[in-house]
């Protein structure tokens, strides 16, 4: 061995391995031994170390050198695969060796092994000894069938700092069932669609839009729901931009922060028509919408300009081609056009109104516009009719109430601002110098009916007519409704028991001829009507009436007898004088 110094008692002790002279048979240095083609170390670990630069050079071709190893063909060890004792790398050009090519297995029986299979089919399977199939991968090399699989019996998770990337080069990611297709993740024009038969969703890139698909090969329009009707429904959909659809149909609530369609005015819901027309739901009343967040609104867009047919305020009073005007808070109204209404109370007082310019504020009635005023209301039963003298706009409006019907059912006509009735009449009227004549009425040039009487069997029993030359007051006298008709005598005597009068009336300066009635109802009742010293249901005085028209037949009667007796007479004194 060159430039090695080598000890006397060390050649010593190898002489007896020394066979000839330049030959040595075995040597020991140190703890190492050198023995024909074995090379040991009695304690320790074995290294071979080559000047810098140089390598280990193993069978003239294996070289180890900075811990890699080249040139070997194959390695053969128990440490190394097991039972099967195989490492192999196929020769160029060849297939790898079908069976497992290589395992390697931990000290807790896990397993990693590389398996050739078959000619075709290359696999990494991962599992415990025995059973490492638990999760592999395999490819088939087969041209034209050419597959990557990755299979687990258990979960499979991608954890990744970074991106993950799966690049399908104008394929598909599918997912399977049992090995039935049920769903697929694939690029179409340049977007990404996930989808399932013919249901599919697609991130369409060039609309910066979410679009219906079909499956995941073409856009599918109108065909596909969002959600169920009964059992698969979203909750709640919250949206900062527009919805635009044929049909929208919510079952529960539809809200919006702010605009649907159209301008960028505040929460409004547009529906257009293809001839340019539009309704709009906002917020706001005014003309076009969205212009006031307290009210609400109904709108029309006539091809170039915005209508108001409906508004609401926040206090629920509504305005038809109008916005309702201050009515007090404790009242609902609905306000037609630039003056009338229908107003009516939220709860409590029974009130419901109609009315034309005027509004009650809660305090008083109010003008809309600068011209007199009218109202019909319903209260407690009772109809009233109002009446408003012209005022500005704006200005408080002073009531006359002419007309009304109590809840009694009397009628009273008032021009007196006095609207009770009198005692229990149904009409009362209650004039004033300007308006001294209670009722009117003018005729045709034909006899006209005003009132028909009739007795509670239903028959005529009387009526007023007039015509152009004068007014009868009719009681009915057909012999049709009469019986036991008989002629009247000896009535000089009755008409002798009359006592007419002239008397002053004590509720006027004036004075007037007649009878008292109940001296007259002593020898003619049928003249008369009441009772003396009658009080009716209020306990006021019901005086007593005379119908003078009844004493007529009376009269007459009188007067025939009267005028036969002057003939008898008369009679007698030509046949006195023998004329």
């Amino acid at each position: 061995m060159a430039n090695t110094k080598v000890k006397a008692e060390q050649l010593e002790a190898a002489q007896t391995s020394i066979t000839s002279v330049g030959t040595l048979t075995a040597l020991q240095v140190d703890n190492i031994n050198i023995n024909g083609n074995t090379i040991t170390a009695n304690s320790g670990a074995l290294n071979l170390t080559p000047a810098s630069g140089s390598a280990i050079v193993l069978d003239g071709t294996i070289n180890v050198d900075a811990g890699v190893v080249t040139g070997a063909t194959s390695i053969t060890s128990t440490a190394f695969v097991g039972t099967t004792a195989s490492f192999i790398k196929a020769s160029s050009g060849a297939s790898a060796t079908s069976g497992t090519v290589l395992t390697v297995e931990d000290d807790d029986n896990t397993e990693l092994s590389i398996l050739g299979g078959s000619s075709s089919v290359l696999a990494i399977n991962f599992g415990h000894s025995g059973d490492n199939d638990e999760g592999k991968i395999t490819f088939n090399t087969t041209s034209g069938s050419e597959d990557l699989q990755i299979v687990s019996s258990k979960e499979i998770t991608l954890d990744a700092a970074g991106v993950i990337k799966l690049d399908a080069d104008g394929g598909e990611l599918q997912f399977l069932d049992g090995g039935t297709a049920i769903g697929s993740i694939a690029a179409h024009t340049g977007s990404l669609i996930i989808g399932g038969g013919d249901v599919g969703i697609g991130f369409y890139q060039g609309a910066n839009a979410l679009v219906p698909y079909n499956g995941v090969s073409a856009l599918r329009d109108s065909a596909i729901d969002l959600g169920m009707a009964s059992s698969g429904r979203f909750k709640d959909l919250y949206l900062s931009g527009g919805i635009t659809c044929t049909t929208l149909t919510p079952s529960g609530r539809l809200s919006f922060g702010e605009h649907i369609i159209g301008s960028t005015a505040t929460g409004y819901l547009q529906l257009t028509s293809g001839s340019g027309k539009a309704w709009a739901m906002s917020q706001g009343g005014g003309g076009a919408p969205g212009t006031d967040r307290n009210a609400f609104g109904i709108h029309h867009w006539n091809g170039s300009a915005w209508s108001n047919p409906l508004t609401i305020d926040a206090n629920g009073h509504a305005g038809i081609t109008s916005t309702p005007p201050a009515w007090g808070a404790a009242y609902t109204a609905l306000t037609v056009g630039s003056s009338g209404a229908l107003w009516c109370s939220k709860s409590g007082t029974s009130l419901t109104a109609i009315a034309d310019n005027t509004y009650f504020d809660g305090s008083n009635q109010i003008a809309r516009n600068t011209q007199a005023g009218a109202q019909y209301y319903m209260n407690a039963g009772s109809h009233v009719w109002e009446t408003f003298a012209s005022v500005s706009a704006g200005a408080t409006q002073t009531s006359s109430v002419p007309f009304l019907i109590n809840a009694s059912g009397q009628l009273i006509v008032s021009r007196t601002g006095t609207n009770t009735p009198y005692a229990s009449g149904l009409i009362t009227f209650r004039p004033t110098s300007a308006f001294n004549t209670q009722v009117f009425l003018n005729p045709s040039t034909s006899a006209q009916n005003h009132s028909l009487f009739y007795n509670s069997s239903g028959t005529l029993i009387g009526y007023i007519q007039s015509s152009n030359s004068g007014t009868e007051f009719n009681t009915t006298s057909d012999y049709r409704l009469k019986k036991n008709i008989k002629s009247l005598s000896n009535q000089i005597e009755e008409v002798k028991k009359l006592k007419p009068v002239e008397f002053d009336w004590t509720f006027e300066e004036s004075s007037s001829v007649g009878f008292i009635a109940h001296e007259l109802q002593e020898v003619f009742p049928h003249a008369v009507s009441g009772e003396k010293d009658g009080v009716g249901l209020d306990g006021e005085m019901f005086p007593q009436g005379v119908d003078y028209g009844r004493i007529t037949p009376l009269l007459t009667a009188a007067l025939q007898e009267a005028i036969t007796r002057i003939e008898t007479l008369e009679s007698e004194v030509k046949t006195l004088k023998g004329e």
